[in-house]
Parts: C-alpha cells; sequence; structure tokens
C-alpha cells in the first residue's frame, strides 16, 4: 500500500493509503516536512481504507482507531474532500504532540517583514487564508503559514510552511510561477521558497473579519478582549497548558488590532501602511 512519511513539529508521521494519487497530493500539500522512508518505520499513525458497502468513500483511521474531525467520525469520507479531510488529521496529530509549554500553538496565518511577524486570526470564511497570500503575493511580506502560528517564550513566530489551503482559486491574482493543485474539492497554493519567512519576534496581532459592505478599516482592540481571542484560538491537545500568564504576556507586548474588510487586496495596502507607519 502506498505510503509517504513527513517530519512536522518534530514529530514523524506515516500516512498509508491504497490511493497512490491521494499520496501525491499529500506530498505536495507537506512538500516541506516530507522526509526518506526511516531505517525502522513503525506502524502507520494515520490509515486510509475504503468503505465496503460505499464507493468512494474512506475510512481514516488514527493509531488503529477511527479518526474524528470537528467530533465527527470519519469513517465515510467522500473521495472529493478526502485530501482535506487528511490534512486536518495529520496536521492536527503532529500538533497534538508539541509541548505547549514550549510552544503556543494558535490556528492563525503569519507573515513577516523586516524581522517583524504579525499573526492574523479570524473565524472560518472570514478570508484569513485569502489575506494572508496576497500580503505575500503583493506587498513584500514574507510567508510564514496560513494554518499554524507557532509562538515560542520569547514571543518569537516559527513558520510552519504548509501550503495554502484555498476554497476558491482566483481571488489572489497569483503569478503563473506559482504551484497550484486541486483533489476535488481541495485547492492548495504553494508559496515559492523565496517568499519563505525565518523565525521573526512577534510586533502586532490582527483580527480579520469579512464584512461585505464595510471598507477596510482599522481599529485598536482592548488588550483583554484580545487575551480572550487568543485563548480561544489555541489548537491541540492540553490548550489550558499555555497559561492566561503566556498569552497576557504576549498582549503586553504587541498591539492587537480589528481589521474589517470588504476587499482583499485593498485590506493589505491598509495594513501594509499601518505596520510601516507603526
Amino acid at each position: 500500500m502506498p505510503e509517504s512519511f513527513y517530519r512536522i513539529a518534530d514529530t514523524l508521521i506515516r500516512l498509508e493509503t491504497p490511493l497512490a494519487e491521494v499520496n501525491r497530493f499529500c506530498d505536495y500539500m507537506w512538500q516541506e516536512f516530507t522526509c526518506p522512508t526511516p531505517a525502522h518505520a513503525a506502524p502507520a499513525q494515520i490509515s486510509v481504507l475504503p468503505c465496503a458497502n460505499k464507493p468512494d468513500c474512506f475510512a481514516i483511521w488514527k493509531q488503529g482507531t477511527i479518526a474524528f474531525d470537528w467530533g465527527h467520525e470519519l469513517r465515510e469520507v467522500p473521495y472529493s474532500i478526502l485530501t482535506k479531510a487528511l490534512e486536518n488529521i495529520v496536521s492536527g496529530h503532529a500538533i497534538n504532540q508539541i509541548d505547549k509549554k514550549e510552544l503556543i500553538t494558535l490556528h492563525a496565518g503569519a507573515v513577516s517583514r523586516n524581522n517583524s511577524a504579525i499573526l492574523l486570526l479570524g473565524e472560518s470564511g472570514h478570508g484569513k487564508s485569502t489575506f494572508t497570500l496576497e500580503l505575500v503575493a503583493h506587498h513584500g511580506w514574507s510567508y510564514l503559514t496560513d494554518e499554524v502560528g507557532l509562538l515560542d517564550a520569547k514571543q518569537v513566530v516559527h513558520p510552519f510552511l504548509k501550503t495554502v489551503s484555498c476554497k476558491q482559486l482566483g481571488i489572489v491574482q497569483l503569478d503563473p510561477s506559482w504551484p497550484v493543485r486541486s483533489f476535488g474539492a481541495d485547492h492548495q497554493i504553494a508559496v515559492p521558497k523565496e517568499k519563505h519567512g525565518s523565525p521573526a519576534p512577534l510586533h502586532s496581532i490582527f483580527f480579520v473579519r469579512y464584512s461585505p459592505d464595510k471598507e477596510p478599516s482599522i481599529e485598536p482592540v482592548k488588550k483583554s478582549e484580545a487575551l480572550l481571542r487568543l485563548m480561544n484560538a489555541q489548537i491541540g491537545r492540553a490548550k489550558s497548558v499555555a497559561t492566561i500568564e503566556q498569552m497576557a504576556e504576549m498582549v503586553k507586548k504587541a498591539d492587537a488590532f480589528q481589521i474589517v474588510h470588504n476587499n482583499a487586496a485593498a485590506a493589505a495596502r491598509l495594513l501594509t501602511e499601518h505596520t510601516e507607519a507603526a
């Protein structure tokens, strides 16, 4: 059975599927994390098995038991969304292994410029990934992540260089050299290596909200409100290990803002001008 190996956040993951095309797409998605077959490979942590009673549906197993995604058993995953489900399970498995005393894990995008990083947080559907792409593609920012913000005890943001997941292609005008692949409903964009960023100190935090009737604007967020939002944005097992004190230190050192927009390009220009003026 085809298999792939990834080392994500120092966790070795073995993915086993009956479909070579799924492995190839996953190797593209985690191209920065792929690694050679270890000399002594453990049993597959994540396996994909066809459903006996439902053609074109698959079950995803993690460490010998059926996997869950947002509380739902992954017993009958349609082929068209299989790679999207695997993205959540594989990344989630790696994130759960991170010692939260060493790294805070947030559901956030992150970009850097002039050795300063910003975090981009927002609920699903508010264009966080689109906004991240726009900043990197057209406004001189370097890519750190679009999904997993990693911060150490010194408030340094570390890269998590997975491809960017987009619900819809074409919103951001990309150079044709940027690789794009789709698998069913899953669209993934590989940010070129020359656009990748290095670990950088956290400068500021932006909460992104899409509003079709609002022109782009930036407003400060009270530190107490920013703290609550950051606590709610933590991901991975044992979320409470990243203590309130750690998160409070983050908002103490980094200003927080809400950016409301109806156009990612205009909002990216506004954010860039705002950070340059700060």
